[in-house]
């Protein structure tokens, strides 16, 4: 909590060093505090998420509060979304931190997020928002032991290849990584690849990532 406080500044934002890295260790400090569950820490969270003058502040304080148990949080993604959702770059983050949530409900959560309306999987950037950030960043819940992570990027990459084979061969590179785990996770991965390289019309961008990865 010292710490906390002690990163807090009221002097106008700046993007300096020392500013920037006081933002960022205030954020893991918040971070640590709302592992707590406790209604001071919840207080202070919100009133960052209130308050906040930059977007790196706001950011971190929704993407605790998002990671919390706290019933707040259903509200406060609601009213980001209505401050943010016409400015696009803002919106890809407030979709990216709820891919990023490390809880198993974040299972069925990435698959409603990409029939939001705000969802385009012609748009590169919402499109790694969602699934670039649970696949490449959620390992917990992307490799859940039950393979549905594994399961969605393989249900993600047969729809995107059509439309933008580059960013759907980018997007195997989780299921390359396939040697760095388990047995059973290894055959959940490898039998993803294979389901992928099996695919009707499969470009040449996605055949080759795959077929080297499956090597």
């Amino acid at each position: 909590m010292a710490l906390y406080h002690g990163c807090s500044s009221t002097a106008a934002y700046e993007y300096t060093p020392q500013q920037v890295a006081d933002r960022r260790m205030k954020a893991v400090a918040l971070s640590y505090l709302m592992e707590l569950g406790e209604r001071e820490t919840l207080d202070l969270c919100l009133d960052q998420l209130e308050s906040a003058d930059n977007m790196t502040d706001e950011i971190a304080a929704l993407a605790c509060l998002v990671n919390s148990d706290f019933v707040e949080k259903q509200a406060a993604l609601q009213r980001f979304y209505e401050k943010w959702q016409h400015d696009d770059l803002v919106l890809d983050k407030w979709f990216s931190v709820q891919a990023m949530v490390g809880k198993p409900e974040t299972q069925d959560l990435v698959r409603q997020l990409i029939i939001h309306k705000d969802f385009d999987i012609g748009v590169p950037n919402r499109v790694r928002s969602v699934v670039g950030s649970f696949c490449g960043q959620n390992l917990t819940c992307f490799h859940d032991k039950t393979g549905r992570g594994y399961e969605f990027l393989g249900d993600m990459i047969e729809k995107l290849d059509p439309i933008n084979p580059q960013i759907a061969s980018r997007l195997v590179t989780p299921l390359g990584r396939w040697k760095h785990y388990d047995a059973d996770r290894q055959a959940l991965m490898k039998e993803t690849l294979e389901r992928i390289l099996n695919l009707p019309n499969l470009s040449e961008n996605t055949y080759e990532i795959v077929s080297k990865s499956l090597k």
